[in-house]
């Protein structure tokens, strides 16, 4: 249970998210081995919080491979990935005039 709360944790910021993605890349099939199914497929949720499309490529390609060696977690990778991909299309999207609007400044 407290491994979530890291994982959480990790969440939060970008630095964090890849440092901590970059961790679970290696340790994914250790992390299998001892927290079972929900907790071991819960800490994949990370890559949901990946907002970039070459960063969550390399996630899918990764993690593709280690969860089908591993025979689980596959729904929570999948889950994780569409949120990824919501995050980017918005960015896609809304970016360029959400940049525009702040350098105008007229938020203040």
């Amino acid at each position: 249970q407290d491994s979530l709360a890291i994982v959480r944790a990790a969440s939060r910021s970008q630095a964090s998210r890849r440092l901590f993605i970059r961790w679970l890349e290696r340790h994914l099939p250790r992390v299998v081995d001892r927290y079972h199914g929900f907790t071991a497929a819960r800490m994949l949720s990370v890559v949901g919080g990946l907002c970039e499309r070459p960063r969550a490529d390399a996630a899918a390609k990764a993690f593709g491979r280690l969860i089908a060696d591993l025979g689980r977690g596959e729904r929570r990778l999948r889950e994780s990935l569409e949120r990824a991909e919501l995050c980017i299309s918005l960015r896609n999207r809304q970016g360029p005039s959400a940049r525009a609007y702040l350098q105008r400044g007229r938020w203040r």
